[in-house]
Formats: structure tokens, sequence, C-alpha cells
């Protein structure tokens, strides 16, 4: 399932590129119909068109259109490592997690080559079919074979300029991510741990509590052999806390037995 996750990535970040290419376009070609409209000394050259609102446009186009990939290239590995991380836990398979995440990123990487290969040679095909067109092949600038040329860059630009080379930052970025942020995050188990230390601080113990509180040696194990040093610590402290309430005279035993 993470293997699928991440070739679904590199697909999903490439289609959020092209996008915004075309979104960053279209607003160009709004803005200059605009200017058409309310300024048509242009078409005479006897006024200058608005070229820094342009440039604008496509600056800030270009800003919004990448936060979508940008979101989705930081956030996949870490989002798939915390809920098989998670997984594993429960289910009694402490790597599980890291497991996922190298099949994640093994399987978009493989995806991302052969993805980035086809963007830029299908992209660069149809440019340079649009050339070879233009010099006079199945009739020239203005035939049917130049008009569905000219179709065809327009998927190719965005294809061989922005989606093919951004896949190269795309896999070097999941790489990273991983290797620096993993072992250093909090994550599911952290936030667990630290929601129930501070509710048996404010609560009564029970024998709810009790089931609970015999979780932390093996939660604690995990963590240990997974060298997680933020859980260590938490978990630590809840089991510190848990020795107290055992010690503690005023505390009854629960009824039941061992609840591991």
């Amino acid at each position: 399932i993470s293997g699928l996750l991440g070739s679904m990535l590199v697909y999903l970040f490439s289609s959020f590129a092209i996008a915004a290419v075309g979104k960053s376009a279209q607003d160009v070609v709004k803005e200059v119909r605009r200017q058409f409209a309310e300024n048509p000394g242009i078409m005479t050259y006897d006024t200058k068109p608005d070229y820094e609102r342009c440039v604008s446009i496509v600056a800030k186009s270009a800003l919004r259109g990448m936060v979508k990939p940008g979101v989705v290239a930081v956030s996949g590995p870490l989002i798939t490592g915390i809920i098989f991380r998670r997984i594993g836990i429960a289910s009694g398979r402490e790597l599980l997690g890291a497991k996922c995440v190298a099949s994640f990123l093994m399987f978009a990487t493989a995806s991302g080559i052969l993805m980035a290969l086809f963007l830029n040679t299908a992209g660069g095909a149809w440019d340079n079919a649009k050339k070879y067109v233009e010099t006079g092949f199945g009739g020239g600038k203005g035939s049917e074979t130049h008009k569905a040329a000219v179709t065809g860059d327009t998927v190719g630009d965005p294809f061989k300029d922005t989606a093919g080379p951004s896949i190269h930052v795309l896999i070097k970025m999941l790489a990273t991510i991983t290797l620096v942020a993993a072992p250093n995050t909090p994550s599911i188990l952290d936030i667990y741990l630290c929601v129930m230390l501070r509710w048996m601080k404010l609560y009564p113990i029970n024998n709810t509590d009790w089931f609970l509180l015999e979780r932390y040696e093996n939660l604690k194990r995990i963590c240990q052999n997974l060298e997680i040093r933020p859980s260590v610590g938490i978990a630590a402290k809840a089991e510190g806390l848990g020795q107290t309430i055992f010690s503690n005279p005023s505390y009854a035993k629960p009824p039941f037995g061992s609840a591991t």
C-alpha cells in the first residue's frame, strides 16, 4: 500500500504542476484581453502595454500554484510513516512504519524517474515538431498541421519546462525530509502519551487507569527498540508516574489480574 501511495504521489505532484501552468497562462490571457479592450492604442503602437502587470500576475500565480505540490511533497512521507508506524505498534510489528516509508521512497523514486523521462522527452518532441512544421513541412505556418503542432506545443511546454524538471526536486525532497524529520518528529504515540499523562494527573485513578498503566512498560520497550528519543522520554515519565501511583497506599490494587 505504501509503495502504491509513493507511485501515486508522483502523478499527483505532476498534475498539480501542469494545472498551475495552465492557470497562470489563463490569467495572462485575461489580462492581455483586458488591456486590448481598455487601451486600443496598443494595436496601433501608439501606446505601450502594461508589461509589469503581466509579470506580476505570472509571479503571484506561480507562487500560489506551487503551494499544493509543495504540501504534497512535504507531507507525503511524514503522514505515511506516522500512520503505518501506529498500525505497526498496534499489531505488534514495531518496524512496520520504517519499512513502509522505505517502500514509499523506493516506489516514488522509480516512478519519478520514469515519469520525468516521459515528460521531458514528450514535451521536447512536441516542441521540435512545431518548429519542424514552421520550416515548411506539412504546409508550414497557417496550415492545419501547424495548428495541431501549436496545440501539442502548448501541452509540451509545461511537460518539459515545469513538471519534468520539478520531479528531480521531488525525489530529493522526499528522501531529505524523511531522513531529517522522521527521527525528531513527535508521533501519534507521543501525543497519546502526553495526553494520558496529563489526564492521569488531573483525575483519580480507577481500574481503567490501571489497565493503561500496565501498558507503559511495553510502550517504552517499543520506543527504545525504534530509538525514538521523544517517545522514550515521555514513556519514562509515564512509567515513573505509574510507579508512584502503585506505591501509594491510598490507591487500591485493581480487582483483575494483569492487563497485558
